[in-house]
C-alpha cells in the first residue's frame, strides 16, 4: 500500500495527471505526445483515485518524516475493517471491486459469449452461485450437514479411515498429501508428504501463549460438549495437549522463505516405515488417479513426520477420536456459524468456493466483461518492458560471476507471460503432461490486477507502469529472492551459484535486513514495534526489484539506493 501510492507519482513532477509517455503508440492505443493536460473521464477518475488516498492535509506534510500518513491517510479514512476481519489492503479492496463486478454479472446482466460451451459453463456458474447464496436453505439445514459428516467420522475405526474421510472432504490433519513438480527433476511430478498447514490455531506460535491456549481450551470443551455430551471435558482438554506436541515440530511459518527445501526423496515403501501408525501406501493408493503410479515421494517435513509417529504410538484412541472430531468441526465452522447469513461473509464464502471449483469459468466472464483488448495489449507491453529491464540489469551486476549471469539471463529469457486470457488453449486438466507443459516457465498474471482506475490504455502510461508495472516487477523479483534464486533456467532446484556469488547475495540481503530492522510501527498498545528485517526479507527484496525495474522500464532515472542488489 505504501509503495503503491508513491509509485503512482514517481515519474511526474506534480500530482496532476500529465500525459508523458515512452510507450510506442499503435493504431489500437493512440497515446498523446509531449506534455498535455488530460481531462478525459478516465484521467479524472485516475486522478481522483490518487488524491483520495492522500491525507487531506498532504500539502502541509513532510514526506520524509510522515510518508505513510501522507500517502495513505485518505485511504485509511475511507476504508474500515469488517467485524472479525484481521487485515485490509489495497489488494483486498480491489478484490472486493472485482467480486462486486462479478456479482452484478451473475445476478443482473444477461451474459452471452457466443459459444455454446461458454454459455453452458456460465449457466453452471450461475446455478452454483445461487445455491451458495441461498441463505434460507442454509437456515433450514442448520447443523445437519456437519452432523452427517461427523457421523461418517464417528464410524471410522482406524487412523487411515479417519484420514480418508477427512481428506476426501478437504480437511488436512496430521499430514497432507500434495502432488507438485519435482524441483530436483524438471519435467516430472512427485507426491509430497507434508505437515498440515495449520492445526486448530492458525499459527504454531499461538501454542506458546498461555492466555490464548486457555481461551482456546474453553472453546474446544464447550463446542464438543454441545455436540457430544458424553465426551468428558478432560478428554477435550487433551486435544490441546496433542496439538501443543504437534506444533512444537511443525515447520516455521516462513519455512519456504528460508531458501531451504528439503529433498528427502525416498521410495513410497521406505516412507511408509517412517510413520508405521499410518498405512501411507494404502492411503496413496486410495487417492491416486486410476492408472497413475507412485514409486517415490518427497518427505518435506521429515522431522515432523518422525515425531508424529512417536506421538501416535502413545496417544489414547479416545483422544485421537476427539481430535478428528474437533478438526472436522473447526474446518467447517465458517460454513455453519451465524456469520454465513451476513451478506459480506456469505459473498466471501461463495466466491471462495467458485474460485476453487469453477475458477476458469469465473475468470472467463470477468475477462470478457472487464478487460478490453487495448488494455490487454498495454499490459503485455508493460510486462515485456519489465522483462527486458531485468535482463539488462543482470549484466550490470557486480556481485554475480559470469557463470551465474549467463544462467540468470537464460532463466529470464525462458519466462513466458500470459496477460489476461491465455494465448493458447487451456490444457486438459486430466493430463499431467499437458498441465506441466502449459505452466512450465509461465507467469500467469491475474486479470484482477489490471482491473483498477490506475491502469488502462486511456490514461497516461506512467500511471499504468507505476501500478501494474510495479506489481509485475515485484512478482518477477520473487524468482530471484530467497527461494526463487535456487531455481536455474531449467526450473531445477539446487545450488548453482559459486561461493563468491552466494556471499555477494548474502551481503546485499544483510543490507536489507539491517535497513528494515531500523523501522518501527506502533503496536496495539501504542508502543514502537520493530520490523523483523529477516522475516520480511523476501518481500523487501521484491519491493526493491519492483520499484527499480518499473521506473527504468518506463524510462525514469533511478536514484542509487542504500541497498543495491
Amino acid at each position: 500500500m505504501k509503495f503503491r501510492a508513491a509509485l503512482l507519482a514517481a515519474c511526474s513532477a506534480t500530482l496532476g495527471v500529465r500525459a508523458e509517455t515512452t510507450v510506442e503508440p499503435t493504431a489500437d492505443i493512440p497515446l498523446p505526445t509531449g506534455e498535455v493536460v488530460c481531462d478525459t473521464a478516465e484521467c479524472k477518475s485516475a486522478a481522483r483515485e490518487i488524491l483520495d488516498r492522500l491525507s487531506p492535509n498532504y500539502l502541509n506534510m513532510n514526506a520524509c518524516s510522515d510518508f505513510d500518513e501522507m500517502v495513505c491517510g485518505g485511504w485509511r479514512d475511507k476504508n474500515y475493517l469488517q467485524p472479525d476481519q484481521h487485515q485490509l489492503s489495497t489488494f483486498l479492496t480491489l478484490e472486493e471491486q472485482v467480486k462486486a463486478s462479478l456479482r452484478d454479472t451473475l445476478e443482473k446482466q444477461p451474459y452471452k459469449d457466443g459459444r455454446l460451451s461458454a454459455d453452458t459453463n456460465f449457466n453452471k456458474l450461475k446455478t452454483s452461485y445461487e445455491a451458495c447464496m441461498n441463505t434460507q436453505r442454509l437456515t433450514n439445514l442448520g447443523l445437519e450437514p456437519l452432523r452427517v459428516l461427523l457421523e461418517e467420522v464417528d464410524r471410522s475405526q482406524s487412523i487411515n479411515v479417519y484420514l480418508k474421510v477427512l481428506m476426501s472432504n478437504g480437511v488436512a490433519t496430521l499430514l497432507s498429501l500434495e502432488p507438485h513438480p519435482d524441483f530436483h527433476n524438471p519435467g516430472s511430478h512427485i507426491l509430497g508428504v507434508l505437515a498440515p498447514s495449520s492445526l486448530g490455531l492458525p499459527s504454531k506460535y499461538y501454542y506458546s501463549d498461555e492466555d490464548i491456549i486457555a481461551q482456546y481450551g474453553d472453546v474446544v470443551v464447550h463446542i464438543l460438549a454441545t455436540l457430544y455430551p458424553d465426551v468428558k471435558g478432560t478428554v477435550s482438554r487433551k486435544i490441546i495437549d496433542l496439538e501443543i506436541k504437534l506444533a512444537e515440530f511443525m515447520p516455521d511459518d516462513d519455512y519456504n522463505k528460508k531458501g531451504v527445501l528439503e529433498k528427502n526423496t525416498m521410495s513410497l515403501s521406505d516412507a511408509a516405515q517412517v510413520v508405521p501408525q499410518i498405512d501411507l501406501e494404502e492411503l496413496v493408493r486410495f487417492f491416486k488417479p486410476d492408472g497413475a503410479t507412485v514409486e517415490y515421494v518427497a518427505m518435506h517435513h521429515l522431522r515432523y513426520i518422525q515425531t508424529l509417529s512417536e506421538i501416535l504410538e502413545n496417544e489414547p484412541r479416545e483422544v485421537l477420536q476427539a481430535y478428528f472430531r474437533w478438526q472436522t468441526i473447526v474446518s467447517y465452522a465458517d460454513y455453519v456459524q451465524d456469520s454465513v447469513f451476513n451478506d459480506f461473509y456469505r459473498l466471501q464464502s461463495t466466491f471462495f468456493g467458485l474460485e476453487f471449483g469453477l475458477g476458469w469459468s469465473l475468470g472467463n466472464i470477468f475477462l470478457y466483461s472487464s478487460f478490453p483488448k487495448n488494455d490487454e495489449r498495454l499490459g503485455k507491453k508493460i510486462v515485456k518492458d519489465i522483462k527486458l529491464q531485468f535482463q539488462s540489469k543482470v549484466w550490470e551486476s557486480t556481485w554475480m560471476d559470469d557463470d551465474a549471469k549467463i544462467i540468470t539471463a537464460l532463466k529470464i529469457g525462458r519466462m513466458d507471460f500470459d496477460v489476461g486470457y491465455p494465448s493458447t488453449s487451456e490444457p486438459d486438466a486430466q493430463s499431467a503432461d499437458e498441465v506441466d507443459m502449459y505452466y512450465k516457465d509461465v507467469y500467469v498474471r491475474p486479470d484482477s490486477y489490471f482491473e483498477n482506475e490506475n491502469f488502462g490504455a486511456k490514461i497516461p502510461a506512467y500511471i499504468s507502469y507505476g501500478s501494474v508495472g510495479f506489481i509485475t516487477a515485484h512478482e518477477m523479483g520473487h524468482a530471484f529472492g530467497l527461494l526463487g534464486r535456487h531455481y536455474d533456467h531449467e526450473f531445477r532446484f539446487g545450488s548453482w551459484w559459486s561461493e563468491e556469488t552466494l556471499q555477494g547475495f548474502n551481503d546485499k540481503a544483510q543490507c536489507f535486513i539491517d535497513e528494515y530492522s531500523k523501522l518501527t510501527v506502533p503496536d496495539y498498545t501504542g508502543e514502537d514495534f520493530h520490523i523483523n528485517g529477516t522475516s520480511t526479507l523476501e518481500e523487501n527484496i521484491s519491493d526493491f526489484y519492483g520499484f527499480r525495474e518499473f521506473q527504468q522500464a518506463f524510462g525514469c532515472p533511478v536514484k542509487e539506493s542504500t541497498c543495491e542488489i
